[in-house]
């Protein structure tokens, strides 16, 4: 392996000012390796005191650029390696400087943060309407939230689409243990991105998950269609020629409900308030005819997932 290394790339590379241990990390051997190659071709070696972290000379010059990559979230083996010099030399630089408690927190944050597109973010704030959750976490000192939906396995399709979307880790495989059908397989999705999600959190939460009028103002047809899938359905009145739509909202108040009613008919939809046929709560309808129209304003989000083409029920 010693014999294939460039000669006249390693010179030119050392003279610039790399390191052996730099120089060695770039062509993936050990700094022990380039020192013994250019003993061997004759490179001298640069004088102890710019070699040695407790003989180097720093200028003030060195101090500013270590502190400005420090401060821009850079570790400092990190910054050692961008001003070429050990992390031992870096620290020196810095005079043993450190970032305050509040700077590393925005750091981490803003490292654990991908920003949203708009299509992640109707998916986000349209499931939390249904069967998505926001679960409080906490780490020594600092809080997160997690965007946790869980779905069965005949949804598995529409949980995959999910994940794809917003780009989480593989899905859970568990197995449910309540009352309602025990010992069925479920399958549960978990989503971490700190910033977006405290932001978001800021929004639906109100001591605990609240439906509020921003919130609703920043759903577009495309949250509404997740909020479907999750608690939507239709059904047929005339098989083949009639449906109509109902949102399961019981878990909501009348207030949250009327927001959600007035988003509905802002895209001039008849949607109605009833109270629920199950028991306790209420939830929303659209007749026939209007239902008709949100199903095809809705379609082009719902179809291209397989599993949820069943709650289409359009008129032929």
């Amino acid at each position: 392996m010693i014999q294939s290394l460039p000669a006249d790339t390693i010179k030119k590379l050392y003279r610039s000012g790399w390191s052996q241990p730099r120089i060695g990390k770039h062509f993936g051997v050990t700094a022990t390796t380039v020192c013994r190659f250019m003993k061997q071709h004759g490179i001298k070696a640069r004088p102890l005191t710019d070699v040695c972290p407790t003989l180097i000379k720093v200028s003030e010059n060195l101090r500013g650029q270590a502190w400005a990559l420090y401060k821009k979230g850079l570790n400092r083996d990190q910054v050692g390696e961008q001003l070429g010099i050990t992390e031992s030399a870096v620290r020196k630089a810095l005079k043993n400087r450190f970032r305050t408690a509040a700077e590393s927190v925005r750091l981490t944050t803003r490292k654990n943060t991908h920003k949203l597109n708009s299509h992640q973010l109707q998916c986000i704030l349209g499931t939390l309407l249904g069967d998505g959750a926001l679960i409080y976490r906490e780490r020594g000192r600092a809080f997160y939230y997690t965007l946790q939906i869980v779905h069965s396995a005949k949804q598995r399709g529409y949980l995959e689409h999910i994940r794809r979307l917003v780009r989480a880790p593989k899905l859970l495989k568990v197995t449910k243990w309540d009352s309602y059908k025990p010992g069925s397989v479920q399958y549960k999705m978990s989503y971490q991105n700190k910033g977006a999600l405290m932001k978001i959190a800021s929004i639906v939460r109100i001591e605990k998950k609240k439906v509020n009028p921003k919130w609703v103002n920043m759903l577009t047809l495309e949250g509404i269609a997740y909020w479907f899938m999750d608690d939507g359905s239709s059904s047929w009145r005339v098989k083949g020629k009639s449906s109509f739509v109902r949102f399961s909202t019981q878990s909501y108040n009348r207030r949250e409900v009327g927001l959600l009613l007035g988003k509905l008919r802002s895209y001039g939809l008849d949607a109605r308030l009833q109270h629920s046929a199950y028991g306790k709560g209420f939830e929303i309808s659209i007749p026939v005819r209007g239902s008709q129209r949100f199903l095809r304003l809705i379609r082009r989000y719902v179809w291209p997932i397989r599993c949820m083409r069943y709650k289409i029920k359009l008129a032929s």
